[in-house]
C-alpha cells in the first residue's frame, strides 16, 4: 500500500487490527432450549463457515479464543475444535480440499445446560493472509454422551452438520434434513497481526490527517511503541507529547511536520499536516 493512501485507509483498518474480532453468525448470546439438533450418543460434527472479508479481515489473523453454546449435556464431554481453511466449493471435496490450521480439545462440563462455554487455544491458530474462508468444526467422538450444542433464536448464516452414525455422511445445512431452526453457537475470536514481510506503514494508523487538535497513532497489539516524536521540517523537535495513543497538536502552527514512530517492529517516519 502506498503511503499516500494510508491516511484514508487508516481509520477503517485500525478497527480490526487494534481490537479483537469475533467471528459469529449468531445475533445474540442467549442460548435457547430449541435451536439445536444432534445425533444421540456422539459421532457429531457441527460447524460454521466464516468468510473473513465479511469481518474486515485481510491480513494474518491469529485465533486465540472460542465459545460454544450448550443446549444440554448428559456428562462431561471432550470435544475437538478444528480450524480449517476451505474453498468456496465447500462442502464438496471436504476434507481432502481443506487445510487443517489448528485444533483445540475443549471439555464441556456436565451441568452447563443453556450456557456458553468459553475456551482458549493452547497454541493460537494462525490463519494466513489471503485466506478467504475458514471452517470452525466441533467434533464429538462416538462416546455415548448425549451432547446438544446450543443455538440462538436468530442467525445471519446457517451452520453445518454431519454424522456417520445418523447417516449424514457429509456436511449438510440443518435445513436439508428438516431442522431449519438449528442455529449452532460456534464463535472464535482473534486479531490481525503483523507478519514477517509486512510493511509497517500498512498497519500503523495515523489519523486524522490533516489534524486540528489531536493526532492519533494506533498499532496492532502485537506491536509496542517505544517512542513517538514530532519534528518540524527544519528537524526541530516540537516537544509535543505522545500519551494514551495520541499527540496534542492544538498549540502547533499550521503546516507540515515529520512524525517518527519507533516500535518493536521498526521505525516509521511520515509527513503529517496540522491545519
Amino acid at each position: 500500500m502506498k503511503k499516500i493512501t494510508l491516511f484514508f485507509v487508516a481509520v477503517l483498518f485500525s478497527v480490526t487490527i487494534q481490537a479483537q474480532t469475533t467471528l459469529t453468525h449468531n445475533t445474540d448470546d442467549i442460548i435457547t432450549s430449541t435451536n439445536s439438533v444432534a445425533c444421540q450418543g456422539g459421532d457429531n460434527l457441527q460447524a460454521r463457515v466464516f468468510i473473513l472479508g465479511d469481518f474486515g479481515i485481510t491480513g494474518d489473523f491469529e485465533i486465540s479464543e472460542g465459545a460454544l453454546g450448550v443446549q444440554s449435556i448428559s456428562a462431561d464431554v471432550n470435544l475437538t475444535v478444528n480450524i480449517y481453511e476451505v474453498d468456496d466449493l465447500f462442502p464438496a471435496g471436504f476434507p481432502g480440499s481443506a487445510t487443517l490450521l489448528g485444533s483445540q480439545v475443549v471439555t464441556v462440563p456436565f451441568g452447563s445446560d443453556l450456557t456458553i462455554v468459553d475456551y482458549t487455544f493452547d497454541t493460537p491458530v494462525l490463519v494466513p493472509a489471503g485466506t478467504e474462508r475458514i471452517l470452525v468444526e466441533v467434533s464429538q467422538e462416538l462416546d455415548g454422551i448425549s451432547w446438544f450444542i446450543g443455538g440462538t433464536a436468530a442467525q445471519t448464516d446457517h451452520p453445518w452438520l454431519a454424522s456417520v452414525q445418523c447417516e449424514v455422511l457429509e456436511y449438510l445445512a440443518p435445513a436439508d434434513i428438516g431442522f431449519p431452526d438449528a442455529h449452532y453457537y460456534i464463535n472464535v475470536t482473534g486479531e490481525e497481526v503483523l507478519s514477517v514481510g509486512d510493511n509497517l506503514a500498512d498497519v500503523v494508523s495515523i489519523f486524522p490527517v490533516p489534524a486540528k487538535d489531536v493526532l492519533n497513532v494506533k498499532v496492532p497489539s502485537s506491536i509496542e511503541i517505544s517512542e513517538v516524536t514530532l519534528h518540524d521540517l527544519l528537524g526541530r523537535n516540537t516537544g509535543a507529547i505522545f500519551s494514551n495513543g495520541a499527540i496534542n497538536v492544538s498549540d502547533l502552527s499550521r503546516g507540515v511536520y515529520m512524525l517518527t514512530v519507533k516500535t518493536t517492529e521498526g521505525t516509521l517516519t511520515q509527513k503529517v499536516v496540522k491545519k
